[in-house]
């Protein structure tokens, strides 16, 4: 999706490749027109910023370690996000952004509050906006060159985001909808970058977004797949934080 959180260590490959022949003579389009070019094919920025809540429901799977599971993504408009992944045999992995906190829960690593750039970063993914590629959280944006995703051409563009993290999308040349996007995220075991590939773009509800996710990190694959959006339906209670977070923000457990 547009929203979610997003995948191929493969793509990280062929998006490097700029196709220095096909440029010659040939200017590099203005990053904002291809932006706006991606805005207006996935439904306009009216259909993505018009519901007061999404929900986002489908199958994750991770080939290479044999998990199979189910995903849910939560928002409410315009920064607050849940994110439920429910693995057999691994347990329920959880995080989220309430518009000023953001925290995770793992199974393997307990509860955590995130501060610093972990917690910048998780503002700008909650942002309704961050799939539009606002200047509002997106102020820097570059077109580099021309690039190729499973034999489509694409505009390589260079983004630089408020919490001065740095990512790069490619663009469809014919179509204009994000190929792919590579991205570097903050953890605890430091910098760690993501290569995402964006396929079966859907329209639900004027939003047209990608029901496959492809995305490859420290050499893992992950794959999701979209089965169902729906506008409107979250409560509030829904994205709160679960016991052991509100115990470490200071709140209590049952609130």
């Amino acid at each position: 999706m547009t929203r979610i959180g997003r995948v191929l260590a493969a793509a990280a490959l062929v998006m490097a490749g700029v196709l220095a022949g096909s440029l010659q003579g040939q200017a590099l389009p203005n990053a904002d027109e291809v932006i706006g070019t991606y805005v207006e094919a996935i439904g306009g920025r009216e259909a993505h910023t018009s519901h007061r809540s999404i929900r986002s429901v489908g199958s994750i799977s991770m080939p290479g370690l044999g998990l199979h599971g189910e995903f849910e993504v939560l928002q409410i408009a315009p920064n607050e996000m849940v994110t439920r992944v429910q693995l057999p045999g691994v347990g329920e992995i959880l995080s989220g952004f309430d518009g000023e906190r953001g925290w995770s829960v793992n199974p393997l690593t307990g509860p955590l509050v995130l501060s610093g750039s972990e917690l910048a970063e998780a503002r700008e993914r909650a942002d309704m906006l961050a799939a539009l590629r606002d200047r509002s959280i997106v102020p820097g944006r570059e077109t580099i060159g021309l690039a190729e995703v499973d034999g489509e051409a694409c505009w390589r563009v260079q983004l630089r985001w408020l919490s001065e993290r740095e990512s790069f999308d490619c663009y469809s040349e014919i179509t204009g909808l994000l190929l792919a996007s590579e991205d570097s995220r903050t953890s605890a075991m430091g910098e760690i970058r993501v290569v995402t590939r964006f396929l079966d773009y859907r329209e639900f509800h004027g939003m047209v977004v990608p029901t496959t996710l492809v995305q490859t990190s420290m050499g893992q694959t992950q794959e999701m797949s979209v089965r169902n959006v729906y506008v409107g339906d979250v409560d509030g209670a829904e994205l709160a934080p679960p016991p052991s977070i509100r115990t470490l923000l200071g709140a209590a457990p049952d609130l």
